[in-house]
């Protein structure tokens, strides 16, 4: 049986080690900036992982993309950032313990701007799992449906989306919600 509280506490340097790699197979993060500062929009990118925000500085320099700003930052400690339209976490989320998630869902929640919208990439399963990047271990956990939907709700939020995507070799259960404008609209 791993050590999966061992394996969560060397996650992030896992990816430290293997930025450049996952960056050049995989880009995820790329088509949502483009996305996004393609729109006249203002981005702010936010990962745990120094050499994931050095690409992106690097991918992104702030004299061709002055609306883009990177910052190495734990999502579980989000104080300061601001409001936001739009909070996206593409295979971050679900690094966290499933009490970190319910701590920091409800912290992601406040964030958002009336009409918001939250998408994040979570476990199909209630559990903690591992995973590899590039042959090296890395911790994943989910909550169940029925949890997600709670601590949203609680917060102010519809989930309307929660379904398990395929695409090539790539599996990914997304979650969408949304923030009515009157909270008594969920």
């Amino acid at each position: 049986m791993p050590d999966l509280a061992q394996i969560k506490d060397a996650t992030v340097s896992v990816y430290d080690r293997h930025a450049k790699e996952w960056d050049a197979r995989r880009n995820t993060g790329k088509p949502f900036a483009d996305a996004i500062l393609a729109r006249g929009h203002r981005l702010t990118g936010i990962d745990g992982c120094a050499e994931m925000i050095c690409l992106a500085q690097h991918n992104y320099p702030p004299q061709i993309y002055p609306d883009a700003c990177w910052k190495v930052m734990d999502m579980r400690r989000p104080a300061g950032m601001g409001a936001f339209d739009i909070i996206l976490s593409w295979d971050g989320f679900f690094h966290l313990t499933p009490s970190e998630q319910q701590h920091t869902l409800p912290k992601l929640c406040e964030m958002l701007r009336p009409e918001g919208r939250l998408m994040l990439t979570v476990g199909d399963l209630k559990g903690e799992v591992t995973g590899q990047v590039f042959g090296e271990p890395v911790y994943h956990a989910s909550l169940s449906r029925s949890g997600y939907r709670r601590l949203l709700n609680g917060a102010g939020l519809r989930l309307n989306y929660h379904e398990t995507l395929v695409k090539d070799t790539h599996q990914r259960t997304v979650l969408f919600a949304s923030k009515p404008s009157n909270t008594h609209e969920i």
